[in-house]
């Protein structure tokens, strides 16, 4: 049976597939000279090949990947090995108008059929992926909530100028370490088991809603926000999330001291009303009084007595307005002290 990988090699031709590529692509020989460059490349940095061929590919990079240790491929004996060789790195380049460009850009050693060292280079134009993802980072970071992003491993990226002032502590402090440092103690040690079973089950009893949550600042006091988290799945199992909080600490003081003052004037309208209450009793009581002697007057106590029976009616009527008063402040006070539960 014939080898696998010669009856492929024979199959397809390099070139003709590297042609057809949409990302660019360079090949360089173990001297760092330019064998190599597809329609892609040709596109992003606008030389044609026959301008570059032979030419060292440093005429392709950017100046800080420029120099006689940088861009030198992958030895066998792993001495000399590029930083930027695996995954891409983002770097802007040149362009031959001029133009400066962004590209992800990535290089593979390679060996040839004759056992010389080479490099392919892989660049693809991320120009606008990054104006978007700057535009979208800039907007993050001037908005007036505090916002926190975390990677698949539970370690802060992103945490904006509104969400320094809210916590105390500084972007410098916080990126790179693990988000339950901005969680309240209590919840600390079971935060990253948390957000791990959110990811694997998918259980969902946070993403998606708003909740008050205790913000314990680095100076050791406590205020409160309102959190949205919301999830964003990469579809290969990476799921990240970002923490949108609004402070809400001076609204909550704000509102339990407006509690206070209408439970102060709730209670001052009690004690008015039941002053009333007096005065109206001890009037009904006078005019009941009033009556008995114009009966005892006979008929030049009749008018006395019409007299003591108008202010009788009205005596009753201010016991009913503090009745409707009393009842009132009742349904005021069951309504703060509903409020006082939600604060």
């Amino acid at each position: 049976m014939l080898d696998a990988h010669a009856t492929l090699d024979r199959r397809i031709n390099l070139r003709l597939v590297l042609d057809k590529a949409i990302d660019a692509a360079v090949l360089i020989d173990d001297r760092n000279c330019i064998i190599y460059l597809n329609a892609a490349a040709e596109r992003l940095w606008g030389h044609h090949e026959a301008e570059v061929i032979g030419r060292n590919v440093e005429i392709l990079l950017p100046a800080d990947l420029r120099g006689p240790h940088e861009t030198r491929v992958n030895r066998p004996s792993g001495t000399q090995k590029t930083f930027v060789t695996g995954s891409p790195r983002e770097v802007q380049v040149d362009r031959k108008d001029g133009r400066r460009v962004w590209v992800a850009l990535s290089m593979s050693p390679l060996r040839a059929e004759d056992g010389t060292a080479c490099c392919a280079v892989f660049a693809r134009d991320v120009t606008e992926d990054r104006k978007n993802r700057v535009a979208i980072r800039q907007t993050l970071e001037s908005t007036m909530d505090a916002v926190v992003s975390i990677d698949a491993a539970n370690m802060v990226t992103f945490f904006n100028a509104a969400a320094e002032k809210l916590w105390g502590y500084t972007a410098a402090e916080v990126v790179g370490q693990n988000v339950k440092m901005l969680v309240p103690p209590q919840m600390q040690g079971d935060h990253d088991g948390f957000v791990n079973r959110h990811r694997k089950t998918g259980e969902n009893r946070i993403v998606g809603t708003s909740r008050e949550v205790s913000i314990h600042r680095k100076d050791g006091q406590i205020g409160t926000a309102i959190l949205l988290l919301s999830m964003i799945d990469l579809g290969d199992g990476t799921k990240l999330y970002t923490a949108f909080l609004k402070d809400i600490t001076a609204q909550k003081a704000m509102a339990s001291r407006t509690i206070r003052v209408v439970q102060d004037l709730l209670g001052n309208i009690i004690q008015f009303n039941q002053r009333i209450g007096t005065i109206a009793q001890m009037t009904n009581l006078l005019s009941l009084n009033a009556s008995i002697e114009a009966a005892r007057a006979g008929d030049a106590g009749q008018g006395f007595a019409i007299v003591a029976q108008e202010i009788r009616k009205l005596a009753n009527q201010v016991s009913d307005i503090t009745d409707e008063i009393e009842g009132l402040v009742e349904n005021g006070q069951s309504s703060v002290q509903e409020m006082g539960r939600h604060l």
